[in-house]
């Protein structure tokens, strides 16, 4: 999931702001643009290059226009990235008892979440 920092909320504003002074429509067209851009990074978050000023391999930065969309990467589970092949190998299809994109540490994180919601101790 993509979140957007408070502080990069603000300068998303301030180009809006910006551009608006000559140009309401193309100053709504670049910010959608800019989100739409931002929103790709959940299927892909390894298509930025790493930022080079930063060189932390989690710190990306894709561009639009003259704008940098600067990112860091996190994983989702904690501890368990869940960073699936698509198909997997037969022998590793123990890893993935019934759905073949999760594997076990998925499922059971995901029942013992649906516990924990139900009030199920």
């Amino acid at each position: 999931m993509v979140k957007w920092a408070p502080h990069a909320r603000r300068q998303l504003r301030h180009i809006h702001d910006y551009i608006a002074q000559d140009s309401q429509h193309y100053a709504k067209q670049v910010t959608q643009e800019l989100v739409q851009k931002s929103m790709t990074l959940d299927a892909l978050p390894r298509i930025g290059r790493v930022v080079p000023e930063l060189n932390d391999k989690t710190v990306r930065e894709v561009s639009l226009y003259s704008y940098r969309i600067i990112y860091q990467i996190q994983p989702t589970h904690i501890g368990h990235p869940c960073r699936h092949p698509q198909t997997p190998r037969p022998e590793a299809r123990r890893h993935y008892p019934r759905n073949p994109l999760r594997c076990q540490s998925c499922v059971d994180g995901e029942r013992e979440g649906s516990m924990r919601a139900s009030g199920a101790d």
